[in-house]
């Protein structure tokens, strides 16, 4: 961490950042957002997103708890993104992915057994510009991991993303 700024473990992985930097909360806080903040030992923490793990006194990032990447500087919630595909395709299942270009992220949409390659300027048409998605595809059906559910990396590898 850096100078003055406090980094914690919980127990489900999640690294907390604290310090004098650290707000107790936003104004007119949704409940989700209010559990977001929290004091400990006098010292106000952040709950980021990114699950950690700590070796020794260092601490490293693992990725997100969610699936939310950054996209030109915005926070992207890559369900939104599935929500507005329903709005279009309304019965079927839906994974966005976030794939690392040369030229930065791009958003792909990726529907189980329906043709989307002609409704990408309506599925963004749902959605601010920085989350448009760059390409829709689809498969017959989404591979599963052990544990029953979408496996993405198996389908980047299908589609050659």
């Amino acid at each position: 961490p850096m100078k003055h700024v406090s980094l914690d473990l919980g127990d489900d992985m999640e690294l907390y950042l604290g310090g004098k930097q650290t707000t107790m909360g936003y104004i007119k806080a949704s409940q989700f957002q209010k559990e977001a903040f929290f004091e400990h030992h006098k010292v106000w923490f952040y709950k980021s997103g990114d699950l950690g793990l700590r070796e020794g006194k260092e601490y490293y990032c693992l990725g997100r708890k969610d699936e939310q990447v950054k996209i030109q500087g915005y926070r992207v919630e890559l369900a939104e993104i599935e929500f507005a595909a329903g709005k279009v395709f309304p019965i079927n299942k839906h994974k966005c992915l976030a794939i690392q270009a040369t030229a930065g992220w791009e958003l792909h949409l990726v529907t189980e057994g329906v043709k989307t390659d002609t409704k990408v300027t309506e599925i963004n048409s749902h959605l601010p510009w920085y989350m448009h998605i760059k390409q829709a595809h689809s498969l017959t059906e989404f591979p599963l991991n052990a544990n029953g559910k979408v496996d993405k990396k198996q389908i980047i590898q299908q589609l050659g993303l």
